[in-house]
């Protein structure tokens, strides 16, 4: 998706959220505006978490950390802990041999 597009859905996002501001019912706003009121209300919780950036398109894939070849075990525990703490770990433990003693990291 280009930044322009981005921009204009961006905008169509705030559009939605202010005519239900202008106390028109939900339901009648996403009938006219064609979408869900679960996208509604996802965009209204972002939107009051992250301002005007919290309507935008996110990555639905999530981020993922893979052990590579000599890689030092205690910056992987670091790493996942770090990762895991912010809620971004989904974890694929390949290489697990290559860590000293062949013991992925607990």
């Amino acid at each position: 998706m280009t930044k322009g597009e981005q921009a204009r859905l961006t905008a169509s996002r705030l559009k939605v959220l202010q005519q239900a501001a202008n106390h028109q019912k939900v339901a009648r706003v996403c009938r006219r505006f064609g979408i869900s009121r679960k996208s509604f209300y996802k965009w209204k919780r972002r939107h009051a978490e992250h301002g005007d950036a919290g309507v935008c398109d996110r990555h639905a894939r999530r981020h993922v950390v893979i052990a590579l070849p000599g890689c030092e075990c205690a910056v992987m525990k670091q790493e996942i802990a770090a990762r895991t703490a912010a809620g971004l770990l989904q974890c694929l433990q390949l290489s697990w041999r290559s860590c000293p003693g062949g013991q992925w990291p607990q």
